[in-house]
């Protein structure tokens, strides 16, 4: 929920969550919690801001869980923490050395990369929960 001098609001977080300034929101508080996921890949070339896409994603995982918070203060300050828990239901070890945050109705806009220390997830049935928070 979020709200601005007490009262309930509404926002489009989608398009507007990372271009905010102090004079758009003016006195918010609250959180909301809005569609988006992480997407795990195996690349490794450091991430720019004209990154669309992971480099090299990976479609075998299973994705068990998401969840998406975005947290608004009164000093206009956002933190959106989306977390997301995969599952290798496969035969072999698979190495995530890249995670992107996506958004859109679809989850198909990446709104965030990040290359990271490689982590292994286990075969058969091994998971991993990754966190990106933006803000």
């Amino acid at each position: 929920m979020l709200t601005r001098n007490g009262k309930l609001c509404m926002m489009n977080v989608a398009s507007k969550a990372f271009k905010l300034t102090s004079g758009e929101m003016g006195n918010l508080q609250g959180s909301v919690v809005r569609q988006a996921a992480i997407a795990c890949g195996s690349g490794n070339t450091p991430s720019t801001v004209d990154d669309y896409c992971l480099e090299t994603p990976n479609n075998t995982l299973a994705r068990l869980s998401n969840s998406c918070v975005i947290n608004a203060s009164y000093d206009n300050n956002f933190l959106e923490t989306i977390t997301s828990t995969f599952q290798n239901d496969t035969e072999s070890d698979i190495i995530v050395t890249e995670i992107g945050a996506l958004g859109g109705s679809s989850n198909n806009v990446l709104i965030a990369r990040e290359v990271i220390d490689p982590v292994v997830i286990p075969a058969n049935g091994g998971q991993k929960t990754f966190t990106i928070t933006i803000g």
